[in-house]
């Protein structure tokens, strides 16, 4: 033969076909991957009402930290299954469910529910832009909100609204045992509207007039102060850079010689925000313990300690063995030798528990103020089929040195002082509560004295 000829130059330069077996092949296999995917998210994300409850059930089951309150967890399997017919349904029953913990803290929370928290933590929002206080006028037993704080460019503060100035009347609605969040409701619906506000200052009452607009909120702000110290509100942890930015204000403040960190009713967040932030005032220090119920099994420990090339985590299993250990960024100790103060009250939980704990128990700062609210506890954000989300306490943490401070509940301080519960400012002062003509911010002024030195 010869292999010269035209017909084999043709076909040795005709690319080789594939099997027609191998393309369709992969074709279905690509189908089938895809489809699997698209149903395991389909699944993941939507399911009927009964099997949203269910769901529930079994995140409870393999997560909830006290795996005692589970002992008899099966009963609820099935309870509920013939009268879930709706969502809402669903997320009743399943709140009833969690309700057995006497955990307010752990709940279903419904789409709805989870957009209207996230509205409520944004910066910009419509209002008076003014942080409030509930006190008691004179020996009458009614309750009214007073201004603890005017944000700097806001209406309230264009209208003249001060400090210690107890709102009486908004809109010629009276606002006595008026919540917070009526108050901002009704200036949300005033917005851009000349709107009368009756203000008690110290013995008088004044009318002031002014229009509810948008404001511009920060959880970090330097606020006015004397010369020499810096004075940062830090309102929460649940922003991923709230560490940066209090870092940034650190740097701009670096000539003044002292820092008060004013943390009152800030209700937390972030935990790694807040050790982060610990980290730009101490050099070295262990930080916290979290003690984690481990997803379907018992629980183990997680160590954090402040080294100078990062926060280390050791993790240890149930019997104190290090298991590993990993290492996050810290911020620079640009402010681990200026006098800190920390200033906390009854709505100073969580996260800023955790970061005002660990700087007392490394003897960093001075605490002042009241008593804390004692959550002890964290919880995780499970995302649930239908929308819904899972908050689930499944933490535990304690101080450097060793304290549980509580289980959330909160109550008086009185009863938090005998259960022992909250950080114990170094510095015990209340705030006036309309007892007297005019009332100021104490706590700060007694921040401001100890720091006397430092002018």
């Amino acid at each position: 033969m010869d292999y010269r000829s035209s017909n084999f130059q043709k076909l040795r330069k005709t690319p080789p076909r594939r099997p027609h077996f191998l393309a369709r092949f992969v074709l279905v296999s690509s189908v089938v991957a895809a489809a699997y995917v698209a149903l395991f998210w389909y699944n993941y994300l939507y399911a009927t009402p009964v099997e949203l409850y269910h769901r529930v059930w079994q995140a409870a089951r393999d997560n909830y930290f006290d795996k005692t309150t589970l002992k008899n967890w099966d009963r609820f399997e099935h309870r509920y299954d013939k009268l879930i017919k709706t969502n809402d349904d669903a997320i009743v029953y399943a709140n009833k469910m969690l309700s057995t913990f006497a955990d307010p803290f752990s709940a279903l929370h419904s789409p709805t529910e989870m957009q209207q928290f996230a509205e409520s933590q944004a910066e910009r929002f419509v209002g008076l832009g003014v942080s409030l206080a509930t006190v008691t006028l004179g020996t009458a037993s009614t309750k009214y909100l007073a201004v603890v704080e005017v944000m700097p460019g806001s209406p309230a503060r264009k209208a003249g609204i001060k400090p210690g100035d107890t709102i009486i009347s908004i809109d010629g609605k009276e606002s006595a045992d008026m919540t917070v969040s009526e108050l901002k409701s009704i200036a949300a619906e005033r917005e851009n509207q000349s709107t009368d506000v009756i203000v008690q200052r110290g013995k008088r009452k004044v009318r002031v007039t002014l229009v509810p607009a948008v404001v511009e909120r920060t959880n970090v702000e330097l606020m006015p102060s004397q010369p020499n110290v810096a004075v940062i509100a830090v309102r929460d942890f649940l922003k991923k850079n709230t560490a940066d930015r209090v870092m940034k204000v650190l740097e701009r403040t670096a000539h003044r010689q002292a820092i008060v960190l004013d943390m009152r009713d800030n209700p937390g967040g972030s935990v790694d925000e807040c050790l982060r932030l610990a980290s730009a005032f101490l050099d070295e220090g262990q930080l916290v313990t979290l003690n984690i119920r481990t997803p379907g099994a018992a629980h183990h420990r997680e160590i954090y300690s402040l080294k100078p090339d990062g926060i280390e985590i050791s993790v240890m299993d149930d019997d104190g063995k290090i298991e590993r250990t990993r290492k996050q960024q810290r911020l620079r100790p640009i402010a681990a030798r200026r006098p800190l103060i920390v200033l906390i009250n009854g709505g100073s939980a969580s996260a800023t528990e955790m970061f005002s704990a660990a700087l007392q128990d490394n003897q960093r700062a001075r605490i002042v103020g009241t008593r804390s609210y004692g959550k002890g506890i964290a919880q995780a954000g499970l995302a649930m089929p239908n929308g819904t989300t899972l908050n689930l306490t499944c933490v535990h943490y304690y101080t450097p040195g060793g304290r549980f401070i509580g289980m959330g509940q909160g109550g008086s301080e009185i009863e938090r002082e005998r259960k022992n519960e909250g950080i114990k400012p170094d510095v015990a002062i209340r705030n006036n509560t309309g007892e007297t003509a005019e009332p100021a911010d104490a706590q700060r002024q007694r921040a401001l004295e100890l720091l006397a030195d430092c002018r």
